[in-house]
This record gives C-alpha cells, sequence and structure tokens, in this order.
C-alpha cells in the first residue's frame, strides 16, 4: 500500500469512530432538536456529495471531450474519506450551531 492509501484509510477510520461517537450521543436524548441535527447533517452532506460528483462529471467532460485525454477516474476509497470526513464537518458544526 502506498502511503495515499494509508492516509486516506486513517481519515476514514478516524472519522467513521467520531461520526458514531457522535451519533450516539444525538440517539440517547431523542428529542426534537436532535433529531433536526442529524436530519440537518445528512442533508448537507447529500447536497455537497452531488455537487463534488457534478463536478468531478464536468471535469470528466471537459477532460474526454475538449482536450481528447482519458479522465483518470474519481478513487472510491478517496471519496468515501472525504464524504465521512464532510458528514463529520457537517454534524459538529450543526450541533454547535443547534445547540445541544
Amino acid at each position: 500500500m502506498d502511503k495515499e492509501m494509508i492516509f486516506a484509510i486513517g481519515v476514514l477510520c478516524f472519522s467513521l469512530i467520531l461520526i458514531i461517537l457522535l451519533l450516539v450521543s444525538l440517539i440517547r436524548g431523542g428529542d426534537e432538536r436532535k433529531k433536526f441535527i442529524r436530519n440537518k447533517t445528512i442533508s448537507d452532506t447529500f447536497i455537497t456529495t452531488v455537487v463534488l460528483l457534478i463536478i468531478q462529471v464536468g471535469q470528466m467532460i471537459y477532460i474526454d471531450f475538449f482536450k481528447g485525454g482519458h479522465y483518470p477516474g474519481l478513487n472510491p476509497l478517496g471519496a468515501l474519506a472525504g464524504i465521512s470526513f464532510m458528514f463529520l464537518f457537517f454534524l459538529l458544526f450543526n450541533k454547535r450551531r443547534f445547540g445541544d
């Protein structure tokens, strides 16, 4: 494994552990505010993921059709690590913004 792969796996594992701990703390109380924070985080992460994928598609179209090259594609492990990090960021942001 190269250093980039090990780093991506490390970021993914770290993000997943923090996400699980934060979700457990949100599930315990079960009030409306905690459900709102969780739903807002999920929707923010989904919107960000869709926007990033649209940018990737735009890059692919540009490279394939206008440059005449071949688009190398999206690394799925890197994408998963990035999405989990975005989810963690939005979860922390919404938890701080809407209180706990």
